[in-house]
């Protein structure tokens, strides 16, 4: 059920971006990261096993979607991910402080995947342009999803319990 989860993030991913890329002005990027806010939120019941199997498994296939692109999405999600297990005992379950703890992993992955851009693929732009041009409209922009991914997490675990539920009364 939480790889449909994934799956569904991530076409909703694709779908975002083909949208705001048509809408685009051509200086700002704005990159969905459904699937990140996913794996965020998943990742508070998850052990670290789990975790990094879906980190993992997600950003091998993005490195793979995305040419040219091999290791920056490995290092930047799976750094991102270690940092964040650390984290995740001291936030609750309320949407604001997962909006707190998306904002801060997504500000690490942002700065993650500079560094790796720039290790890795010779990327020569500095980092307050990379944050004003990248980074600054990820964060905000992902903010706006963060209700819809809390929302289809809710339905998610509601048809997990209804599907136990069944299994039991059977």
């Amino acid at each position: 059920m939480q790889a449909g989860f994934l799956a569904l993030l991530l076409v909703l991913d694709l779908v975002v971006g083909s949208f705001v890329s048509t809408m685009s002005t051509g200086t700002v990027v704005f990159v969905s990261s459904l699937h990140f806010l996913g794996i965020v939120l998943m990742s508070q019941n998850d052990s670290l096993l789990e975790l990094m199997a879906k980190v993992f498994v997600v950003s091998v296939w993005l490195d793979l979607n995305h040419l040219a692109s091999y290791p920056v999405f490995m290092f930047a999600y799976v750094i991102t991910f270690l940092i964040m297990y650390r984290w995740r005992k001291y936030v609750g379950s309320n949407t604001l402080e997962f909006m707190v703890m998306a904002i801060l992993c997504l500000f690490i992955k942002e700065v993650l995947m500079y560094v790796a851009l720039s290790m890795f693929r010779s990327y020569s732009g500095s980092l307050i342009g990379f944050f004003t041009y990248r980074s600054f409209w990820v964060i905000a922009g992902n903010m706006i999803f963060v209700p819809l991914v809390v929302w289809l997490h809710k339905q998610m675990h509601r048809i997990i319990l209804q599907r136990a539920q069944n299994m039991y009364m059977r």
